[in-house]
């Protein structure tokens, strides 16, 4: 299966590891990623908001890029926010003529022009779920999460806003990763907050906010007493380092004692090397993973 792949910058850089798990798995399953030549950042969640017009115009080239390249019709990304932009513009430029014209009379200036449609945006969760499957996931599995117990985090931008077939399961409650993890062999648990915001880029601008919102689902997670939370998420504010000192106390002792967050390339520093091999490129798919203790005997 061929699909045009629109990486995101993330993933490129702080992300690396998720991007290392995504090429590690997509071989072994058929799936041939076709990088987008010269792409650009699609303005994560903010860009829009100050500027519709020249918003819709850089995913809009990314999306007229993605269209040139032979025998794909379908684009696919990683990265929820990044996801959801080119979901939106493709399907609101056609639905918006007008917006849809303004568009394409500013690709018009790079020699670039993109008819809504053209292309299927996928995330890369409902590529590996829907058109490779669970089932043959589940047959290909050699190193099964077999005894580990995972709370799924999916996030509010994969599940949410609805714009026609998007998404494609319950909004409140998907169950495509709790089906992907099952099917690598882990206990998946029942994790309420599983579409909850996680804050995304606000640590940026009011990191109480954040930090409160990533502290809860942190704090659900333990109260399942799961190992480890898995997520898409390339940019998630609470990695250990970047709690800020100031802020409420109780958000901040929460995030402080945090589990560390992983993706699979990643390797923790100590802790029973059978367990950690399951979580190398490929091993256990493409989810981030944030393992909370790598103690054989938790």
């Amino acid at each position: 299966m061929r699909y045009a792949y629109y990486p995101g910058c993330s993933i490129t850089r702080s992300a690396r590891a998720y991007a290392d798990s995504t090429e590690a798995v997509a071989g072994p399953l058929g799936i041939e990623l076709v990088e987008i030549d010269d792409w650009n950042c699609c303005g994560a969640t903010e860009y829009i908001a100050i500027n519709k017009s020249a918003a819709y115009a850089l995913v809009g080239r990314n999306l007229a890029l993605a269209a040139k390249i032979d025998d794909v019709t379908t684009l696919t990304a990683p990265c929820s926010a990044c996801y959801l932009n080119l979901k939106k513009v493709d399907r609101y430029m056609g639905k918006y003529p007008d917006l849809g014209e303004r568009t394409n009379t500013a690709l018009a200036a790079g020699g670039l022009h993109y008819k809504p449609g053209a292309l299927e945006v996928k995330h890369l969760l409902d590529v590996i779920t829907e058109d490779i499957g669970t089932e043959t996931i589940a047959e290909r599995v050699t190193q099964p999460l077999t005894g580990i117990k995972l709370a799924p985090y999916y996030g509010c931008l994969i599940a949410r806003p609805e714009l026609d077939d998007h998404p494609v399961h319950d909004t409140e409650y998907p169950t495509n990763m709790d089906d992907l993890l099952t099917a690598l062999g882990a206990e998946v648990v029942d994790f309420p907050v599983k579409t909850n915001c996680c804050g995304g880029h606000m640590a940026q601008i009011s990191a109480d906010t954040a930090y409160d919102l990533i502290g809860n689902i942190i704090s659900v997670a333990r109260r399942c007493r799961c190992r480890c939370h898995c997520h898409h998420l390339p940019h998630v504010p609470a990695q250990p380092g970047r709690v800020p000192d100031a802020g409420k106390p109780q958000a901040g002792q929460e995030l402080q004692d945090a589990d560390p967050l992983l993706y699979p390339g990643d390797r923790p520093g100590d802790g029973d090397e059978a367990v950690r091999a399951r979580f190398r490129p490929g091993n256990c798919l493409r989810q981030g993973v944030a393992v909370e203790n790598w103690d054989a005997g938790s």
